[in-house]
């Protein structure tokens, strides 16, 4: 401002050429900062798209990683479940039988009304057998609690999975903003 003061003030009051001179150096002067400005606003606006994109791109990695590995751990626990739930009722089952035939030769043996020391033995292994059916029995119902946590994990996994979409669409949807404002600005 000075400048153009002093400028003015050297000129006679009507040199217009001056006054020319002046408007055209400012002129210069503002396109090379505004030029300055735009490719210092490029190149930011360059490096952060990158760090945007770097990131992004490490998230989506960490994200399938995570994912692969639940979904494995998953698989091998849920068949392992199922096996051990399968194994358990077969012997419960088996159980069952052995328990409804000892019944039978108990009533069996009532009809017959000989109390005899066998039949003692037969009452008393009867009774050891439903023990031990009811603990097969609480295992079972364990292991089933087990697998429907894991089918609880599973869905809690599943609506992450939605929410990491939701996120990606975001930042799609930001990343368009970001090159519509970068041509805007163009």
């Amino acid at each position: 401002r000075r400048k153009w003061t002093n400028d003015v003030r050297s000129c006679p009051r009507s040199c217009s050429l001056c006054i020319l001179n002046l408007v055209e150096s400012l002129s210069s002067e503002h396109e090379a900062h505004k030029v300055e400005l735009v490719a210092t606003h490029a190149k930011n606006l360059e490096s952060r798209e990158k760090l945007y994109q770097q990131s992004l791109a490490e998230l989506t990695r960490s994200h399938e990683v995570e994912q692969t590995t639940l979904e494995e751990s998953f698989a091998e626990r849920q068949s392992l479940f199922e096996e051990q739930i399968a194994k358990l009722n077969e012997e419960n089952d088996s159980l069952k039988e052995e328990i409804k035939a000892k019944e039978i030769a108990k009533v069996q043996m009532q009809k017959d009304q000989k109390v005899d020391p066998a039949g003692l033995f037969l009452e008393q292994e009867l009774e050891s057998l439903k023990a031990v059916l009811e603990i097969k029995n609480e295992k079972i119902h364990n292991q089933e609690k087990r697998l429907m946590q894991m089918e609880k994990l599973m869905e809690t996994h599943i609506a992450l999975d939605e929410k990491h979409k939701i996120v990606l669409q975001e930042n799609e949807d930001l990343k368009a903003r970001m090159d519509k404002h970068k041509a805007v600005s163009r």
